[in-house]
């Protein structure tokens, strides 16, 4: 087994290619990052409660979290192309 997925070679049969994503710490990096953008996402739509100024209650979004996630994505992604 190598430490980068992208350095195997010779993948022909059907349970090479299925299990080629987990090969490499690279592949793994990525769906880590990928799994906590998606988090990110639902947990920056999911707001939290926040009281008004007239006692009603409504939903606060952050930005940041929404920010974090787009660069976790982004990690992903140079992960796999740089390697």
């Amino acid at each position: 087994m190598s430490i980068l997925a992208h350095v195997v070679h010779n993948e022909e049969t059907l349970a090479d290619k299925l299990l080629h994503p987990f090969t490499g710490l690279d592949h793994i990096a990525a769906m880590i990052f990928v799994a906590a953008s998606i988090a990110l996402v639902f947990a920056a739509f999911r707001g939290r409660k926040a009281a008004t100024t007239s006692g009603t209650v409504t939903r606060v979004r952050s930005r940041a979290l929404v920010g974090m996630s787009v660069s976790l994505l982004a990690a992903s992604i140079l992960t796999l192309l740089a390697i």
